[in-house]
């Protein structure tokens, strides 16, 4: 007989008995691996410039984000491919980290190695690479939903999981010792090395013709998206945006400005999977308008201020000193007040210009109600009043459909 199939039990809160399974098998592991890491990094031996305590914090807590938002996204959604490449990129990089630390302190610490020193020089070796490409190809390419755009961008995908696996096999089949641990590679290459050349090669030009089309799918979606995959989008381009900038910035400026870009970088890494979550999970999504905003706001407004007292500085620097031959101290102070004086006013008048630029549809709505409270202070008519509330309310929100009810007379 045909029929619907049944639904799984749910429980008094109204999830289905498989995502509470899957809650509980999940969160185990990341349970498990985030602190390991950070744990093994302190252990004697471990400190080194192979194995820094503070990369171990670090990517500790990348394990915890990644792997955590990772298991509640797979709670809620176990459907969606986007949480469990979240769930997956922080148990790799866990499990290197754990290995690493624990290779390293048993072959520095103990005559002999400890059992199983020999496996974790070998997962350290290329447990790395398989999650940094998933970050950087996979996740952009499937995010909200967990699928590509549409069917024609299904090979992207599999290129992308072909260079996902393909980074870590040349690691794992170079012959010869394994990292500083002393220790050989038990899955060493003896053939021809022209197979590892060939897996170099391929390494290395493969992400630089996946990346662009990764880019391109994101494109493809924001643009043929609803209003809610848009706004998911921004959450994910915006944090993305700010993690490459900022980098790009530590790579190309000197300390300490590059010291604090690549601190604003790596939060924004950690920030990429909380506003992956926030996005999937839709809540409070619509506030990313406002943060974007806001943020493009205060870069302008900052940048303007600092060239302002920049350029006061140095003109009554230099006026001062033609007619005192003093006058530094006031310089600085003077340009200080004019600055502390211009920021308000500054800031009002830029955020009102980005609005109008990047907020646009919130801009027209706002000028749609005003428009329609200075009509209806002068229109009696009733039908006429209909007519332009209905207007007004489709040129405001864009409903799929409107109705008016009016008492009868």
């Amino acid at each position: 007989m045909g029929g619907r199939r049944p639904r799984p039990v749910s429980k008094p809160g109204g999830k289905p008995a498989r995502h509470s399974v899957l809650r509980l098998l999940v969160w185990p592991p990341v349970i498990a691996l985030a602190p390991a890491g950070l744990a093994c990094a302190l252990l004697p031996g471990t400190a080194g410039p192979n194995s820094p305590a503070l990369a171990f914090a670090l990517f500790t807590g990348i394990t915890a984000v990644y792997g955590g938002v990772g298991a509640f996204v797979i709670g809620r959604e176990p459907r969606n491919a986007v949480g469990w490449i979240l769930w997956l990129t922080g148990l790799l990089v866990g499990l290197n980290l754990a290995a690493t630390a624990y290779a390293d302190w048993s072959v520095s610490t103990f005559a002999a190695a400890l059992p199983g020193a020999e496996a974790a020089a070998w997962i350290a070796q290329w447990a790395f690479s398989p999650p940094l490409v998933m970050a950087l190809l996979l996740l952009p390419l499937l995010f909200p939903d967990g699928r590509p755009p549409s069917a024609r961008w299904r090979w992207v995908v599999v290129l992308s999981l072909l260079i996902a696996v393909l980074s870590a096999t040349p690691s794992m089949l170079a012959p010869g010792p394994l990292g500083s641990s002393g220790f050989q590679n038990p899955t060493g290459w003896t053939g021809d090395p022209a197979v590892l050349d060939v897996l170099g090669v391929f390494n290395a030009v493969s992400p630089l013709v996946a990346l662009p089309l990764v880019v391109a799918s994101a494109v493809v979606r924001y643009r043929r998206g609803t209003a809610i995959e848009r706004a998911q989008l921004r959450w994910f381009g915006s944090t993305a945006t700010l993690s490459i900038a900022a980098l790009s910035v530590a790579m190309l400026a000197s300390n300490p400005v590059a010291a604090l870009a690549f601190v604003v970088a790596m939060a924004g890494v950690g920030l990429l999977p909380v506003a992956i979550g926030i996005a999937i999970v839709r809540y409070r999504l619509w506030d990313i308008d406002r943060i974007i905003s806001r943020t493009l706001s205060y870069a302008i407004v900052t940048g303007l201020l600092a060239t302002l007292f920049a350029v006061l500085v140095l003109a009554l620097q230099t006026g001062l000193a033609t007619v005192t031959g003093a006058g530094g101290t006031f310089a600085v102070a003077a340009s200080t007040l004019a600055v502390f004086a211009l920021f308000q006013p500054l800031r009002g008048r830029v955020q009102r210009l980005v609005d109008r630029r990047f907020n646009r549809s919130r801009v027209d709505a706002e000028a749609t109600l005003t428009g329609l409270a200075a009509y209806l202070r002068d229109e009696t008519d009733l039908d006429r009043v209909a007519s332009r509330v209905e207007r007004a309310v489709h040129r405001a929100v864009a409903p799929a459909h409107a109705s008016i009810w009016t008492r009868a007379r």
